[in-house]
């Protein structure tokens, strides 16, 4: 399972496009997070909280709305399947974020397949070679039942229902499935889709600085080689 799963990771680089990026969380290549540069939003490898419930995450289990996650909702959900892996609805009058656009999204298999690699696989099928990345969100809007969930610092939460998201991949197809209906919030079957703002970080240095760089390290270096060759004559 973990070799499946590591050849897949090898092909995350060409997604649909460059949006995606993984991140590390606590350790240094451990890749626990996808950055959406579209959104700023980076979501937390549905993995790590499979066997959770919503009840579960809200009442602290593993301290992510603690470290500035929340759920992610189905517009959250939209632009990601659509930046990561190049996803569209085929029904072209859904309206952006709705249920009904999830539920007719597809697109091409290895896309999809690379996709579900990097926000981390809740289920692997090695004799299919299928991943599926499954996961509760919080519907749209985000209010009302989902008060408490997309924003913890909220009125009490009081709703016992939730909606799980499913994208299926393998090398031939990607599609999303989701929840007939609400599910009760105590169920443990998939994962959680957790998202935070991006945090502060340090500006990646220009190409025309890495440029500078690069002539002033050269310039040095030869300074420092011509005592030497001065010598030789």
């Amino acid at each position: 399972m973990k070799m499946f799963i590591a050849i897949a990771l090898l092909l995350v680089a060409p997604l649909a496009n460059a949006r995606l990026v993984t991140r590390d969380l606590i350790a240094r290549d451990d890749g626990l997070l996808t950055l959406d540069s579209s959104t700023g939003l980076e979501w937390l490898d549905v993995s790590l909280t499979k066997g959770l419930s919503v009840s579960d995450i809200l009442a602290g289990q593993g301290g992510w709305l603690g470290a500035g996650f929340r759920y992610a909702d189905f517009g959250d959900m939209s632009t990601l399947f659509m930046d990561g892996a190049g996803m569209r609805p085929l029904n072209d009058d859904a309206e952006f974020g709705s249920k009904s656009f999830l539920e007719f999204m597809s697109g091409r298999g290895d896309a999809g397949l690379r996709m579900a690699a990097m926000l981390g696989p809740t289920d692997v099928y090695l004799d299919t070679g299928r991943l599926i990345t499954g996961g509760y969100v919080a519907p749209i809007p985000c209010g009302g039942w989902t008060s408490n969930v997309c924003d913890p610092t909220s009125g009490t939460y009081t709703s016992t229902y939730t909606y799980y998201v499913r994208l299926n991949a393998s090398s031939e197809s990607s599609s999303v499935q989701i929840a007939d209906g609400p599910v009760p919030l105590s169920r443990t079957d998939w994962g959680n889709y957790l998202v935070r703002e991006t945090p502060h970080a340090v500006p990646e240095p220009s190409t025309s600085t890495l440029m500078a760089l690069g002539l002033a390290a050269i310039a040095i270096a030869t300074r420092r080689r011509l005592p030497f060759q001065r010598q030789q004559v």
